[in-house]
């Protein structure tokens, strides 16, 4: 142990004396960097330091050289991350040809000047080309300007041959320099930084040579590792584009359905459902529509890539026109003409006939790349009466979609190249079968599961590495930390759940306390909170609100029930004990409790951000007295706009307050509430919600009758 205690010593002026090297190359590329930002055209002096270190120290040092300083340079002067790629080349290329040519002192390294300019101003216009960053400011190229105006070439090939005789100078510059500098630096300087096998001159050399002329059967390890972890390294970098492509596409698209979606919102709430008829009868004549039709127009000029603002009637016989603005260069249609059913709309028309909502369609005909939006207009009987619609032009997101493409290309391309010569090089210091095996293991552990972790430590204490070397020390190293993180697991997983346990009691005790100042509630909390659960139970089982009624939002809901009236702790008694009717001064005092819940909510959830069902427990102390057709309290707002969880809470909390007896007043029977709640739905309370509540009341009758007599 202490031989080897000696020998890690002595590795470490190694590797600060690498780290060193590595830093300076670093702030020399930094430097050229800020002398690149105040030259009039563009230059990558920033490559300097790496071009020198490929070709003092190797091919590693040079790559997490040219990594780093791209990394800094997009936190510190905002540059492209895509010439990550462009910088990997120089470092590849530097590190073998520039290398072997100084080092010999032939003239032939003056051939990487044009090599690295056909490579790097290639990839470099390709990526000028689509984002035409060469038409403005440092990027403005002069000679890409002379080409395109004097020559036949074409704009990219102009660009090229342009970029070329700059990239030409900034390559010749580039080179020049890096030459002078090795030249002029010491030897023994160079000598020192040209270490490049830091771990594995840590071994002993018998081990070394033991690695170097071991001899396989098929393949060597190196080879075996080396094929392996680079073609999983190429695996990720596909899946990691295709993902980020995916993404990204996925997220601008969103985008346009947001913006059409809130368009459509904004309609609605400002079109009289019950008037549509009339707008289409008095078009233009009908003070009311014009104002109207204004404000689509606002919403034409003033959205980006908006194409077409407009409101249909589906009927039978097709689309009837109920506002339309038209577009620069196409008429809009008048009021109650009839617009026949798009293609693209075929399999939506049953839904449309019904009212109901539609997802988002993607056309391309005559009227251009589109993504339209139906947003439906209920009237306050719950029927649709007209539809809010929007196109959103999609032939921006195309361009897009091509630099993303581009840039994620670049990145990735330098990155994996990175990866490639890094796994190389630890490949060659580290690899020997028994780190296969305890990567292996290691890779296996399931940190959520007690009984797999146990089972993963029995794998890793039989693995027995028995190698006599450092690797064995790391080895039984690995099993002790493992067996200690493994008990230290299951004692924050206990006492996690402790933690849970006891965050529920507390928010239990903090709601009875509000409760025991109101005498006439009774077990309203229990209730409540059991009626609640029954309700999203049923809600679930019929699939209502698919997507959002996860099991994580079920359960927040639950848990989160008996916090809905936390807000009634500001009540004064003299109000919430009252055993007459409330005066209207008395009960607008009472209405605030739902805002002082809220608020009270956001404080707690400020000391406590990671627990989820807080954040449902503001939502019920805010909004459970909202009403579906708009006319409740606090805030006033209908249908979707009241959270889902508060349109639950409404349900339970209005029924257990019918069929509760209260100090002034007698309980309703079950049938009575179950009926007032049955007239509710659709004005007051979300009708999918009633039909849960409605479809589960033998569960609803056997809780209130458990609790039937309470005061």
């Amino acid at each position: 142990m202490k031989e080897i205690s000696k020998k890690a010593m002595r590795m470490h002026p190694y590797l600060i004396r690498y780290t060193i090297f590595i830093f300076v190359g670093i702030i020399m590329n930094l430097l050229g960097c800020a002398i690149n930002s105040i030259l009039p055209i563009r230059l990558h002096l920033d490559t300097v330091g790496t071009l020198l270190c490929a070709i003092i120290g190797g091919v590693f040092p040079s790559t997490i050289i040219a990594m780093a300083t791209i990394i800094l340079k997009e936190y510190f002067f905002k540059q492209e991350m895509y010439y990550s790629l462009t910088n990997m080349v120089i470092a590849l290329l530097g590190s073998s040809i520039a290398r072997r040519y100084l080092k010999e002192k032939s003239a032939k390294v003056l051939i990487t000047v044009p090599i690295f300019a056909v490579l790097s101003g290639f990839l470099n216009t390709v990526m000028m080309y689509y984002s035409n960053e060469y038409t403005t400011g440092k990027n403005a190229n002069c000679f890409v300007l002379y080409f395109q105006q004097n020559t036949k070439l074409s704009e990219f090939e102009a660009l090229f041959v342009g970029n070329m005789v700059i990239e030409i100078i900034d390559k010749l510059i580039i080179v020049s320099v890096a030459i002078v500098m090795f030249l002029v630096c010491p030897s023994f300087i160079r000598n020192a930084f040209q270490h490049t096998r830091i771990w594995q001159n840590s071994l002993p050399k018998y081990v070394e040579k033991k690695i170097r002329t071991a001899r396989c059967r098929t393949l060597s390890i190196r080879t075996k590792m080396f094929f392996i972890v680079n073609s999983s390294v190429f695996i990720i970098a596909i899946c990691a584009f295709v993902i980020s492509y995916s993404m990204f596409k996925n997220n601008s698209i969103r985008e346009h359905i947001d913006l059409a979606q809130g368009i459509c919102n904004t309609i609605a709430s400002i079109i009289e459902p019950s008037r549509v008829d009339e707008y289409m009868k008095n078009g233009e004549s009908d003070p009311e529509y014009c104002h109207i039709k204004d404000m689509l127009k606002l919403f034409y000029k003033n959205s980006k890539n908006v194409e077409f603002v407009y409101v249909y009637k589906i009927m039978e016989d097709g689309c009837h026109t109920v506002f339309d603005v038209g577009a620069d260069d196409v008429e809009a249609g008048k009021p109650g003409e009839v617009v026949l059913f798009d293609l693209a709309f075929k399999d939506c028309i049953p839904d449309l006939l019904a009212g109901k909502e539609i997802e988002p369609i993607v056309t391309n005909d005559t009227y251009g790349y589109l993504l339209t939006v139906y947003e439906p207009v209920y009237g306050d009987d719950g029927v649709c009466e007209c539809y809010a619609c929007v196109d959103v032009s999609m032939n921006s997101l195309g361009n897009t979609w091509k630099m993303f493409i581009l840039n994620l290309i670049y990145m990735l391309g330098g990155i994996t190249i990175l990866e490639i010569v890094v796994s190389q090089w630890i490949i060659t210091k580290s690899v020997i079968n028994p780190i296969n095996s305890i990567a292996h293991i290691t890779s296996l552990f399931a940190y959520d599961c007690e009984e797999v972790r146990k089972k993963n430590i029995k794998m890793l204490e039989k693995l027995d590495v028995r190698t006599g070397d450092e690797i064995e020390n790391l080895y039984h190293n690995i099993v002790k930390t493992t067996q200690r993180t493994t008990k230290y697991l299951s004692a924050i997983h206990r006492k996690n759940k402790t933690i849970s346990e006891m965050q529920k009691g507390l928010i239990m005790a903090l709601a009875e306390l509000v409760e025991s100042r109101d005498k006439s509630t009774g077990n309203h909390i229990r209730k409540t909170s059991a009626y609640v659960q029954i309700i999203v139970e049923e809600m679930k089982k019929r699939g209502y609100y698919k997507k959002r009624m996860t099991d994580e939002f079920c359960k927040n809901v639950i848990d989160a029930a008996p916090l809905h009236d936390i807000g009634k702790i500001h009540v004064p008694d003299s109000i919430l004990t009252k055993p007459d009717k409330l005066t209207a001064e008395e009960f607008k005092i009472m209405q605030r409790h739902t805002i002082t819940g809220g608020r009270i909510m956001e404080r707690i959830i400020k000391m406590t951000p990671n627990a989820t069902h807080l954040q449902e427990a503001k939502r019920l102390a805010e909004y459970h007295h909202e009403k579906w057709d708009g006319s409740g309290y606090p805030h006033g707002i209908s249908g979707y706009a009241i959270p889902l969880s508060a349109r639950i809470m409404a349900v339970a909390d209005v029924f257990d307050a019918l069929v509760s007896r209260r100090c002034y007043k007698e309980p309703l029977s079950f049938e009575q509430a179950v009926s007032i709640i049955t007239e509710g739905r659709g004005t007051h309370f979300d009708p999918l919600v009633v039909d849960a509540f409605l479809g589960a009341k033998d569960s609803i009758r056997k809780v209130a009758e458990e609790f039937e007599g309470n005061c």
